[in-house]
């Protein structure tokens, strides 16, 4: 795979590993990515697309995707627990004070 460097494809292709990545707007690096990619052996080639496909697959995948989601959702979920019981004792302790002869 030959992709242009720039955000969010680098999260995707890592130089050299799954692929090549060319600066972006310059054609020579472009060329150059492509002819690295063109000289590879089949056997490399091959082994590379095989990489890349276990790699999206283990990083992007649906059950990957899922834990990230399930992840966050455990987080926003313990913050918001830990506000609500903050404000609770806020509202608890402002009521004690104002119930209490000055």
């Amino acid at each position: 795979m030959v992709a242009t460097d720039v955000a969010g494809t680098r999260e995707v292709v890592e130089n050299g590993w799954t692929g090549w990545l060319a600066r972006q707007g310059d054609a020579d690096s472009l060329a150059a990515a492509m002819e690295k990619l063109m000289s590879a052996s089949t056997a490399g080639r091959r082994a590379i697309g095989e990489w890349s496909q276990s790699e999206v697959t283990r990083r992007f995948g649906l059950e990957s995707i899922l834990d990230r989601w399930e992840a966050l959702y455990g987080e926003l979920l313990d913050r918001s627990r830990t506000r609500r019981r903050i404000a609770l004792y806020n509202r608890a302790h402002l009521r004690r004070r104002k119930t209490m002869p000055a």
